[in-house]
C-alpha cells in the first residue's frame, strides 16, 4: 500500500479478488500447513490490506473495499476444505470491517 500511496498520491478504492484455489483436499486429508497457507493469502492478506486502506485515507469523503469470495455459501467446494474455511472467513468479516470503517471513511 505505501508504494501505490507513493506513486499516486491516495488510494480511493481497493479490490481484494486474490485467491489460492486447490492444493488442499477434503476434510480427511487436509493437513495444518494448507490450513495455514490458505488462511495466509485468502483471508489474512484481505484483512490486512484493509487495515493498510484505511491507515492510508486522508479523510476526504468516500473510499471503498470489496472482497471476493467463491460462493461457497452457495454449496459445497468438494476437495476444498481449507480454500472454503479461509473464503468463508472473508465473507464473514466483510460486514464487520464495513462498519469499523463507514464512519472513518464517510469523511
Amino acid at each position: 500500500m505505501a508504494t501505490v500511496v507513493d506513486r499516486v498520491g491516495h488510494v480511493d478504492a481497493l479490490i481484494c479478488n486474490h485467491a489460492l484455489t486447490g492444493d488442499d483436499g477434503p476434510l480427511g486429508e487436509v493437513t495444518a500447513e494448507q490450513l495455514d497457507v490458505h488462511w495466509a493469502v485468502d483471508a489474512r492478506s484481505s484483512i490486512l490490506l484493509a487495515q493498510a486502506f484505511a491507515r492510508q485515507h486522508d479523510g476526504r469523503p468516500g473510499g471503498s473495499i470489496v472482497f471476493l469470495t467463491s460462493g461457497q455459501e452457495l454449496g459445497p467446494l468438494p476437495g476444498e476444505v481449507a480454500y472454503a474455511a479461509a473464503k468463508a472467513a472473508v465473507a464473514g468479516l466483510t460486514t464487520t470491517i464495513a462498519d469499523e470503517l463507514a464512519t472513518s471513511l464517510s469523511g
